[in-house]
């Protein structure tokens, strides 16, 4: 997948057409639409490299970020964003696990690896009738 550089922005044309720039050209643009009350032709110079390009101001839709460009080019894909902010493909289930969830396995990870008796939370040990049983680790009864 390409990497959209956050420093781009896009302008939103009502025909589809977006027009990259940097925030430099942004500021030249904003500069150039600040005064139109209404719809206008404008000349702009978006590369800075002398090349005039013309547009209307009312075909416009708006000037935005990279990253609101790249989540409605996913939604418009079929992908979605579920509440715990994380994108998932067209007819995808979510399975994402919550924050608490998270902060609760890494405890028990770092719990497992300060241990040094126990292999994954678990102890084995023999038991009365000489059986090898697994028992939960001390380690993870405090998580």
């Amino acid at each position: 997948m390409n990497e959209i550089t956050t420093s781009l922005m896009c302008i939103q044309m009502r025909s589809g057409v977006e027009i990259w720039l940097d925030r430099e050209a942004i500021e030249r643009y904003r500069i150039a639409t600040t005064d139109a009350k209404e719809s206008k032709l404008i000349w702009f110079d978006a590369k800075g490299d002398g090349v005039m390009e013309q547009f209307n101001t009312a075909d416009v839709v708006g000037t935005f970020r990279a990253d609101r460009i790249a989540d409605m080019t996913r939604r418009k894909n079929g992908g979605w964003q579920c509440t715990r902010m994380n994108w998932h493909d067209k007819g995808q289930k979510c399975d994402c696990i919550s924050t608490e969830e998270k902060a609760t396995i890494a405890k028990r990870e770092e719990a497992i690896k300060n241990c040094g008796k126990c292999e994954a939370g678990f102890v084995t040990e023999q038991n009365e009738n000489g059986e090898w049983v697994a028992r939960t680790c001390d380690c993870q009864k405090t998580v």
